[in-house]
């Protein structure tokens, strides 16, 4: 992560990317249990305040090009420069408060949740110019999702009024909803085409976007923990599963085309609910975080336990992402880590070397 001492190196299905200050072409490597197994704390970012302290982050979010980050706690947004390792800039939102943030398709603008009791509106905001762009009304409780469609301007949101919202970011206007019944998670398939509610009872739906309003095409069931709510849902990379977190120690892996249960994770702890896990870039692995502020390494389609960074984190570890370019991860609770690989014939940074 510095000019000169650290490169940040792309995943296997892209060329090289040189940041090396002397701008020599890099290796590259692959997503192997061996690479992510060494994979290291590079960077620490903790709360600037005693406020902060208190505050978890709640969520994780790259750009298209894998360049940022963007995170927020209850009322603040934090960009952070991939290439750099470090921190972008603050952006405060105390008036309307902050519960989640996505960005769009540029690095510059994100889609914010609203976080007080008064407004739960979603808006459109240019980080560099500190400008509201649009604001997306109509969700009568929080926001609890929010998906940008990866090939479009449109995105989803659901809420806890059971709505679940089909938006375009050029325009204000609702584009078509539906209801569901408990905590509403979205997630739209990689081409953009498909979209996926998930409901109380472990219950998926999937929808196409074009024809919203005839309902779901297929409604899938996890029988095995019927009891249990999904609280967070994503599509891998290559569309093929459909990644579940539940509000108890369960995560499984359901087929995207029949439904069927293929996998399930359970070593890790959590009794709140809010642990949102991960892919890897390639689809490979499967990580979350813990309540114990472990994190959990799994093969997907095997379910075994590849590694497990244990206690890096003074709290719960709410989310787990993968660069969707670069072979690095970053997690949080109330800091935020940065995790890489040290490219064997350079000197790793200050913050590997001192572990």
């Amino acid at each position: 992560f510095f000019r000169g001492f650290w490169c940040v190196q792309h995943w296997p299905r892209t060329r090289a990317f040189v940041t090396s200050a002397r701008e020599a072409p890099l290796p590259i490597m692959d997503c192997t249990e061996d690479v992510l197994r060494n994979m290291q704390i590079a960077r620490v970012f903790k709360p600037s305040t005693q406020t902060d302290k208190q505050m978890a982050l709640q969520c994780l979010d790259f750009s298209d090009d894998g360049k940022r980050l963007v995170t927020c706690d209850d009322r603040t947004i934090r960009v952070y420069d991939i290439e750099d390792g470090c921190h972008h800039k603050d952006v405060p939102c105390k008036k309307y408060g902050v519960n989640l943030v996505r960005f769009t398709h540029h690095n510059d603008h994100v889609l914010l949740a609203s976080k007080n009791d008064q407004d739960e509106s979603i808006r459109y905001l240019a980080l560099k110019e500190y400008q509201f762009v649009h604001y997306f009304g109509g969700h009568r409780d929080k926001v609890e999702s929010l998906e940008m469609n990866p090939t479009n301007d449109t995105f989803l949101s659901g809420s806890a009024d059971g709505m679940v919202r089909l938006w375009d970011a050029r325009t204000h206007v609702c584009q078509g909803q539906l209801r569901v019944n408990g905590r509403a998670g979205v997630a739209f398939d990689p081409n953009g085409i498909v979209f996926a509610v998930s409901s109380g009872q472990n219950i998926v739906r999937l929808y196409d976007t074009r024809h919203i309003d005839q309902g779901p095409f297929s409604t899938f069931a996890n029988k095995r923990n019927a009891s249990l709510d999904i609280m967070y849902i994503k599509f891998s990379p290559d569309g093929n599963f459909l990644l579940c977190s539940t509000n108890e120690n369960y995560i499984f892996l359901m087929h995207s085309f029949n439904g069927k249960v293929v996998q399930e994770y359970t070593d890790h702890q959590n009794t709140s609910g809010a642990l949102d896990p991960g892919f890897t870039a390639d689809g490979k692995y499967v990580a979350s975080g813990s309540e114990d502020g472990s994190i959990f390494i799994w093969e997907t389609e095997s379910g075994r336990l590849v590694d497990t960074k244990h206690k890096e984190h003074a709290g719960p570890v709410g989310s787990v992402r993968f660069n969707p370019h670069y072979l690095m991860a970053a997690s949080c609770c109330y800091n935020l880590v940065f995790w890489a690989h040290p490219e064997p014939e350079q000197s790793p940074p200050a913050a590997v070397r001192s572990l």
